[in-house]
């Protein structure tokens, strides 16, 4: 492991500059990812399950009880955002010479951020899956207050973040630690961006839904889906051959998706085989996240490949 990337994340002596910050911040958004992908899945199987019958979902419910253990919880992720986005607010305001306190407030507007931006995205799924239990979950008040914070959060990563940028030497074709984080943070920054205001655009316009209808756009708004994917792919590679790793190492993410329809058109087709495919699949998922997290951490090697 890359002893600088860890210390960033968990040594909560020393200081570090904006630039690092930023570096940190996205690896918790990314571990912040993980748990949403999780829990995702969790609530589409359980969807599912509950547009098979009653029955077929307290049977499934009962099995998830007994088998649950076997499947890598999503403890470990949310410990990381929860430590570590103080910690990095800490050596950040340290860096910046102003009190403790101020670290300490920083640290908990930068974890509301995470907590605030992990329910609003849970609440949109929530309210359409199951209108009857989650339709008012939310009062206007605490959707105010979750947005609140969300944008409170923003502003205080850009302030922490702030700060003179040193040159990045241009790769040839690798990638450091460093260099992967902060090029992977850039792409989910403009897509998370581009996403809000879409999302935004549609609320706000409801005759923009009846676009979203035609197939002509549906083409189009999935071709731009994978710019961002095409991307994260060009510096996987390049931070696998940074890390003296075989590029094939980039195949496990066809795989996933293969075996994410895979796992649906099982629990379509074959309903009583689904608990056991589900549980199969969220055991493969969290190897994949662990996967995919190891770019961020795997040290640089001199060796080619």
């Amino acid at each position: 492991m890359d002893l600088n990337m860890l210390r960033l994340l968990f040594d909560y002596r020393g200081r570090i500059s904006g630039r690092e910050f930023l570096a940190g911040t996205v690896i918790v958004f990314a571990a912040l990812g993980y748990c949403v992908v999780q829990y995702l899945d969790n609530a589409a199987n359980m969807a599912l399950m509950v547009r098979s019958g009653i029955e077929r979902f307290t049977a499934y419910s009962i099995n998830y009880q007994y088998w649950a253990g076997f499947v890598p919880s999503l403890v470990p992720a949310w410990f990381i955002i929860s430590y570590t986005s103080f910690v990095l607010a800490l050596k950040r305001i340290r860096s910046l010479e102003a009190d403790r306190s101020a670290g300490i407030f920083c640290g908990v507007l930068n974890f509301a951020f995470y907590a605030s931006l992990l329910a609003l995205v849970k609440y949109p799924w929530l309210s359409n899956a199951y209108p009857g239990a989650y339709g008012e979950g939310l009062s206007p008040m605490a959707l105010t207050v979750l947005v609140a914070l969300l944008v409170l959060g923003i502003i205080n990563i850009l302030f922490l973040g702030r700060g003179p940028r040193s040159d990045v030497p241009k790769d040839s074709g690798r990638l450091n630690p460093m260099q992967f984080t902060l090029k992977t943070g850039l792409v989910m920054a403009i897509t998370a961006a581009v996403s809000a205001a879409v999302g935004a655009l549609v609320a706000f316009i409801p005759l923009l839904l009846l676009l979203l209808e035609d197939l002509a756009v549906q083409v189009v708004l999935g071709v731009a889906g994978l710019v961002p994917v095409v991307f994260y792919v060009k510096y996987a590679v390049c931070r696998l051959r940074d890390a003296g790793l075989s590029v094939g190492w980039i195949a496990v993410l066809p795989a996933f998706v293969v075996l994410t329809g895979l796992k649906f058109w099982v629990g379509m087709s074959f309903p009583q085989a689904f608990p056991a495919c589900t549980f199969a699949y969220s055991f493969l998922l969290s190897f994949f996240l662990l996967a995919q997290s190891l770019l961020f951490l795997l040290p640089s090697r001199k060796a080619t490949i």
